[in-house]
This record gives structure tokens, sequence and C-alpha cells, in this order.
């Protein structure tokens, strides 16, 4: 072998491990840019309303992500919402809880969130909507990608119900 044809051997070397290099930081780049472009839903609890008789909550359900969700569901296992729920099925307030998690939000722009009224606890525990204060519901949240339909995003969260300002149960009266 002379030494132009060394010379095409190894330019063709070069070549094949260039390729292979550009295809796999494409690869990458592709790969980091479907994790960091995406919808990411989180739900919480917050307080709507505090007294010094009942404390008022509402659940929030916000898009931290920079591309639209479409299809929002949150759910819970079978039974959990009668173990911590107070009253009957057909009071309003519980109703209300219940709508949480059979509806649907069918889109969610980035930076936008959505409310919905999520129950008291009262002194006269007979109008509580909860059994008791710091009640954590272990929590499914579900979505898609609006614009790519077979990106779908399933993750699990606690939604603890409290006083948010009042982490370890007490806080200073305002």
């Amino acid at each position: 072998m002379d030494i132009q044809s060394v010379i095409s051997v190894g330019a063709v070397v070069v070549a094949c491990l260039s390729a292979f290099f550009a295809y796999r930081s494409s690869e990458s780049a592709r790969k980091s840019a479907n994790e960091n472009f995406r919808p990411i839903i989180t739900a919480r609890v917050r307080v709507c309303k505090d007294g010094s008789e009942a404390t008022a909550f509402e659940l929030v359900i916000q898009n931290t992500g920079n591309r639209a969700a479409r299809d929002v569901c949150l759910s819970v296992r079978e039974g959990l919402l009668d173990e911590v729920l107070t009253g009957g099925k057909n009071d309003c307030l519980v109703q209300d809880v219940r709508r949480c998690f059979s509806t649907k939000i069918p889109v969610l722009a980035p930076g936008e969130q959505v409310t919905n009224s999520f129950g008291v606890l009262a002194r006269p525990p007979q109008i509580s909507t909860w059994k008791k204060y710091t009640t954590i519901i272990p929590t499914c949240v579900r979505y898609t990608d609006v614009e790519e339909w077979t990106r779908r995003f399933e993750h699990y969260q606690d939604l603890v119900v409290w006083h948010e300002d009042a982490f370890a149960g007490g806080r200073w009266s305002s």
C-alpha cells in the first residue's frame, strides 16, 4: 500500500468518526430539547379564606413548564376520599372536592393556573369537609403535550390540606 492509500483510508476513518459523534451530539440535543420544552403541571392546596372559626381551602393547578398542557387530570386511589372527607356525598362542599378528581382541564397554557374550592376546616367539626388537619392525599397528575399527542406525562405527588403559612402547625395571628 502506498502512502496515498493510507492517507485515504485515514480520511475515511476520520470522516466516519466525525459522522458518528455528530449523530450522537444531535441525539443528545434532541433528547435535551424534549426534556426541557414540555409542560410541567403542579398541584397544591392553599388557604383561600382564613378566620378564627374556619379555614377555607382551594386547589391550585399550575403549569410551570414552557409548553401548554392538554387533558390535565388528577386521580387518587379508589376509596381514599371516603377515608379523608366528612359529610355525605350530597354535601355541596364534599362534591366540590370530589369533582377535582373527576374533571379534566382541557388546556392549561404555560404560566397559567386554575383553582377550585377544596373544602373547609372548622371549629365546629360538623361543618368541616376534612376529618383532620394536615390531611395528606397521594395524587397522580396526568397530562399530555398540547402539540405532540404522543407525549404523555404522569407523576405522583402529595396534596396536603394545611395552612401553608404554618408548615409546622403554629403561627402568629395577624
